[in-house]
Order: C-alpha cells, then sequence, then structure tokens
C-alpha cells in the first residue's frame, strides 16, 4: 500500500500557444489493469467527468489506440483523441485534439493528457505524442 507517483518528459518548449497538459487521476475505477478498460470507459473517465479538461463534445478516437509496456512492465494505452472544446464565456466551440496516457495503479487510473487547438496539431504533435508516451504511473 504505498503512495501513487506520476512522472513524464516535459515538452521541451512553451512558447507554443494552446498547448497544455495535466494528470487526472480516477479513484477506484473498477479494473486491476488499463487494459481491462474500454475505449468508452476510458474516453468517458476523463471527457465526461467534469474533470480539468472542462466542459467538451463528442470525443472520438483520431487513432487506432496504442499499448505501451512501460518500466516493470506496467501496462499503458496511448490514445489520441479529436474533441470540440466548449468555452465557459458564450459556449464557443474549438476544434480540438488530445494525447493521453492512461495507466491503472493500485485500483485507480491515472492520465496524463496533453491538449492544443486541432489547428495546430500538425505541429504540436512531435511535442505533445513524446510528452504523453513518456508517462510513467507507480507506486513508492
Amino acid at each position: 500500500d504505498g503512495v501513487p507517483r506520476v512522472g513524464y518528459v516535459a515538452r521541451k518548449s512553451n512558447q507554443f500557444p494552446g498547448e497544455s497538459g495535466f494528470v487526472q487521476g480516477v479513484k477506484r475505477i473498477g479494473v486491476n489493469s488499463v487494459a481491462d478498460l474500454s475505449t468508452k470507459q476510458l474516453l468517458d473517465a476523463i471527457f465526461m467527468s467534469g474533470g480539468p479538461i472542462g466542459e467538451v463534445a463528442e470525443p472520438k478516437l483520431a487513432a487506432k489506440p496504442k499499448t505501451i509496456t512501460g518500466l516493470g512492465g506496467q501496462t499503458y494505452t496511448v490514445l489520441s483523441v479529436r474533441f470540440k472544446k466548449i468555452s465557459a464565456s458564450g459556449g464557443l466551440e474549438v476544434e480540438s485534439r488530445a494525447s493521453l496516457s492512461a495507466a491503472v495503479v493500485a485500483g485507480d487510473l491515472f492520465v496524463y493528457v496533453m491538449t492544443c487547438r486541432e489547428a495546430s496539431w500538425d505541429k504540436s504533435q512531435a511535442r505533445l505524442i513524446p510528452s504523453a508516451e513518456s508517462f510513467q504511473a507507480s507506486l513508492m
């Protein structure tokens, strides 16, 4: 029964507007491995939970899910997702993209989410995908 610890390699530049990242946790997700979560369950946990990403519409996969095995044999699911972020002021919808990496540690879900505007994805993906894929979660 340790304390969860997460880490990742930060993107190398902070000069690009509209890019952001955060780690979101969901206690007692109900499975022991991220491999036991359906893609819908994972998307709902991140995009429909009222979490840091805010109000969104229509989260959809932009690419086939990828499975990565990290240090210590931990399994991670990496997703590329398109969604519409709805602004709090006036309900403006902004086409957006996210690269996220998820793991279940001691029954809790941990997800590192990197987002940007859809219009900047071609330039942003070279920074966001490697950062998301570097995510590690474990018990101390």
